[in-house]
């Protein structure tokens, strides 16, 4: 027997049997390959719908179809502002003249008045209770009741609070008379019902009750408790 020649039958036996399972897997393989790409194909396909396009003819339009609008760029010329040229804002009113301070605010802590209005109240119909209470006083009590009213005056013309109705010089210190000069450290001036301190120098002529300097400063409440001991009148 001859082995070589047995042995060569069966490589030539295998031979085709490897090459027909080798061409079904290609075939398998491809056919798989096949299959994904054709799914995948579906899926990413959107389908378009369909457009329907109708002809019409010119001449079956309207004929009195409303007149198209002009664009911004056909505007008038006359709308149009030319180049170069730019609209002048309004003029603005005048400024209005500010009469001068009444006041001015010393050092001191003092207010000094640059007007005074006790002798234009005391001449005036408004003071005529008061100027028959002045030529029935002393000079020394008319300078005083001349001071009082140029310090409710001045208050009142500063709106700094409620207008004052009264004013005590000798509430809480003595007044200080010398010549033309009164001082009231001590005063006290009531507003809206309540009391406050009140610090004045005044300088007064009797003829014609003219004030010719004032200055003042308005300190803290005056404890109710506080007003019978001072001579303030509840009411």
């Amino acid at each position: 027997m001859d082995v070589s020649r047995d042995f060569l039958d069966r490589e030539q036996l295998e031979a085709p049997i490897t090459g027909i399972l080798l061409a079904v897997l290609l075939h398998l393989l491809a056919a798989v390959l096949l299959l994904i790409f054709e799914r995948h194909t579906q899926k990413s396909t959107t389908p378009v719908a369909s457009l329907d396009v109708e002809l019409i003819d010119r001449g079956s339009l309207p004929t009195d179809a409303p007149a198209a609008t002009a664009l911004p760029s056909e505007a008038a010329p006359e709308d149009v502002m030319p180049r170069g040229e730019l609209a002048l804002p309004a003029p603005s009113p005048p400024a209005r003249r500010r009469d001068p301070p009444s006041v001015e605010y010393a050092p001191d802590g003092l207010t000094r008045a640059t007007r005074f209005y006790a002798q234009a109240l005391l001449t005036s119909p408004r003071g005529k209770q008061a100027r028959s209470v002045l030529r029935q006083s002393t000079s020394d009590e008319q300078m005083v009741q001349v001071c009082n009213s140029e310090a409710m005056e001045q208050l009142a013309a500063s709106n700094a609070g409620p207008v004052p109705d009264k004013v005590i010089a000798y509430a809480r210190e003595e007044v200080s008379l010398n010549g033309l000069d009164v001082e009231a450290p001590g005063a006290a001036i009531r507003r809206a019902g309540r009391w406050y301190e009140l610090h004045y120098n005044c300088r007064v002529i009797l003829e014609g009750w003219e004030v010719q300097s004032f200055a003042y400063a308005v300190g803290e409440a005056i404890p109710r408790w506080r007003w019978e001991d001072l001579s303030l009148p509840y009411d």
